[in-house]
């Protein structure tokens, strides 16, 4: 955003010096003021609540290319499809939830082996009871198939992570 206000000034100028305005005071005015609102824009960028809402935007994203993913690679019908995006969407919000939760754990390698523990039994319930929603919309194929995926995706976080 703050990359916006500094075209607007850099546009401000050349058109300063297009219409020939002679008061260089009041340009220099104006660039001012537009670049104190371009810190304080890229500091309220930096704020935490505007790095949740980036992460919400990534989430957002990442869960329409999981779900693109599962559609192309389930074969699934359009009615299926309907089912299956709130059932998913809410385990990714579960999922993600339980990792913020242990995210912080102590450094203490005995506590944080235990808190690892906790939080992998904690996903595998989530997992489990998204399975018996996903069982009732999917073919024992197309379950089969969703199995993998998974699969793949925790190798990726577990790469990811670490």
């Amino acid at each position: 955003m703050s990359i916006q206000v500094f075209k607007s000034i850099a546009s401000i100028k050349s058109i300063a010096s297009i219409k020939s305005i002679t008061s260089i005071t009041s340009i220099t005015s104006i660039t001012s003021i537009l670049s104190s609102v371009a810190v304080a824009i890229a500091m309220a960028a930096s704020t935490p609540d505007a790095r949740a809402q980036q992460g919400s935007v990534k989430q957002g994203e990442q869960a329409r290319d999981r779900l693109q993913q599962i559609k192309e690679r389930l074969e699934l019908t359009p009615e299926q499809l309907e089912q299956l995006r709130p059932v998913l969407l809410e385990e990714m919000q579960k999922l993600k939830a339980v990792r913020e939760q242990y995210g912080g754990a102590d450094q203490n390698q005995n506590q944080n082996r235990r808190a690892r523990l906790k939080m992998g039994r904690e996903l595998r319930s989530i997992q489990k009871s998204t399975d018996e929603k996903l069982k009732t919309v999917l073919s024992s194929k197309q379950m089969d198939e969703m199995k993998k995926i998974r699969e793949e995706w925790r190798k990726q976080f577990r790469e990811r992570a670490g």
